[in-house]
This record gives structure tokens, C-alpha cells and sequence, in this order.
């Protein structure tokens, strides 16, 4: 039995996931439903003042803004830490 490639430990993959940073991050939801849209309402102000940038809107736009970033040091560091 021959082993094609390497194999990441779970902890590997785990170090590897947090060294990622979140520098920006926006969620607009409209339902399409104007009565679901009125009742989510109230959620969605709650997340958005404990949660960061998470909005309900009623004008028929989904939008999601993801920005990480990485440097290649902190990839290997990951990888090569035990």
C-alpha cells in the first residue's frame, strides 16, 4: 500500500484554518417575502448590534462580503508546528 500525498492531522487542518484572519465580513438577506422579511426583523437588528455586519433588507438584494487573509509564513508555520 502506497500513500499518494500527504496526510494533514486534525490538528494540522485545525492550526491551518485559524491562521486565516477575517478583515471584512457583510451579509445582506432580503427572503422575497415582504411578511417573513417584517417578522425576521427583529433578529436581525439584535445580530447586527451583538453580531457585526449582518443585515435584513426589503429591496430584493443578497449580498456577502468575505475578505481573509493569509501570509505564506503563517501557512507553513501551521503545517510544520507539532
Amino acid at each position: 500500500k502506497s500513500d499518494r500525498g500527504r496526510k494533514f492531522s486534525i490538528s494540522q487542518v485545525n492550526r491551518l484554518m485559524r491562521s486565516f484572519k477575517v478583515r471584512r465580513f457583510r451579509m445582506e438577506i432580503d427572503t422575497g417575502d415582504p411578511v417573513l422579511n417584517a417578522k425576521l426583523y427583529p433578529l436581525f437588528f439584535h445580530l447586527e448590534r451583538h453580531a457585526g455586519s449582518i443585515r435584513l433588507n426589503f429591496i430584493n438584494r443578497n449580498h456577502l462580503l468575505l475578505q481573509i487573509t493569509n501570509r505564506p509564513i503563517n501557512l507553513l508555520k501551521a503545517i510544520i508546528t507539532t
